[in-house]
């Protein structure tokens, strides 16, 4: 009887290495199915990471001027820019001022704006800035920031920097935008 019994166990355990594996669907699985869509996150992931954490447009002065007062604020709020948090303007996707586009913060230490004082208040530039990793299409909000900082830079009779001594070319919105697509 002993004999029969193993036999029966071995039987039992036979059939279930035959069985094929099973999700909660009942559905087969397919490790090689993962092993692509693993294969797949990791190449998302790896695509944020070569995507800058910052970029900024410097909007600055002409030598000697200050942009300033109730223009700075016109040309500003003209621009859909909404004074808050940290005392900065930021464009925000739509009214509920959930999603912040990019923000504008002064050139001057320690940056910020008081209302309160506008009519009085002078910078000798602006830098308008963004993560590009905060947003899903951080191109089209790339080129919304580019165009605030165009209209600005018109408005105020400023010049578009990239840095404290790098003019802003076709080839450096280029060169952002090219690692912005990837």
């Amino acid at each position: 009887m002993d004999h029969e019994e193993d036999e029966e166990d071995l039987d039992e355990h036979t059939d279930d290495d035959n069985e094929e594996d099973l999700d909660e669907d009942n559905e087969t699985i397919d490790p090689e199915e993962d092993i692509v869509l693993d294969e797949e996150e990791n190449h998302v992931k790896s695509q944020k990471k070569s995507i800058p954490n910052f970029i900024s447009i410097r909007i600055m002065a002409e030598e000697g001027k200050t942009f300033g007062g109730y223009d700075l604020l016109q040309s500003l709020l003209a621009n859909r820019l909404n004074y808050g948090e940290m005392k900065l303007f930021h464009q925000y996707a739509d009214a509920t001022k959930k999603q912040k586009l990019f923000s504008l913060a002064s050139a001057n230490e320690p940056g910020d704006f008081e209302l309160s004082t506008m009519k009085d208040f002078e910078t000798n530039g602006l830098i308008v800035y963004m993560n590009p990793r905060d947003h899903q299409d951080p191109l089209d909000i790339f080129d919304k920031m580019l165009a605030v900082a165009e209209d600005l830079a018109y408005d105020l009779r400023g010049e578009l920097m990239a840095s404290d001594d790098q003019v802003w070319t076709d080839e450096t919105t280029n060169e952002i935008r090219d690692t912005l697509s990837v």
